[in-house]
């Protein structure tokens, strides 16, 4: 498929600015964690390092902008796509969460939990990327999958078709946990 018809995600972060085809992300666990010491921020995929970030200091925030961008070639091009903004705190642990698809399927969610047992398994700490990294992303795919459910439900009580382009956002760890996702 050319590349002018796949949908991109861009994320920028204190330093970090990637574009991500959405097939390379797809069923992929996407974090933003920070390095002990400089606290610089690294965007991971599965795990794998994708880009370092400038130094920050533990404790702020910072901001995260995802973007979406949809090539569909209605009206001036930029038909579902989406700019949002999300303030990060230095030292904490980021899952970026999306669904292009109409709701994580159970056997992608029990996979990515797989992935979660295996690191426990091998006795890989709770604070390390690979455990709260996919904890967390099971946790905002779970999220995600009810949301999708949800809407399918009200639109078959109404009637209707629902169709989302896509839903994308953040399951943080910070002091608690939480999830933040704009459609």
């Amino acid at each position: 498929m050319p590349a002018s018809y796949i949908a991109t995600l861009r994320i920028q972060h204190v330093g970090i600015d990637h574009t991500f085809e959405i097939p390379e992300i797809t069923a992929k666990r996407l974090t933003i964690t920070y390095a002990a010491g400089s606290f610089t921020p690294e965007l991971r995929l599965n795990g794998a390092l994708i880009a370092t970030g400038n130094s920050t200091t533990q404790g702020n925030k910072y901001d995260l902008t995802l973007s979406i961008d949809h090539p569909y070639a209605y009206k001036n091009g930029t038909y579902a796509d989406q700019t949002s903004t999300h303030k990060c705190v230095s030292g904490s642990t980021y899952a970026i969460v999306s669904d292009f698809f109409g709701g994580p399927r159970d056997g992608l969610i029990r996979s990515r939990q797989k992935e979660l047992s295996q690191s426990l398994a091998n006795g890989l700490p709770d604070t390390s990327e690979q455990v709260l990294g996919e904890t967390l992303n099971v946790m905002g795919l779970t999220f995600l999958k009810e949301t999708s459910l949800t809407d399918r439900l009200a639109a078959e009580l109404a009637d209707t078709i629902f169709n989302r382009h896509h839903a994308i956002g953040l399951m943080a760890q910070e002091a608690g946990y939480y999830i933040d996702v704009k459609t």
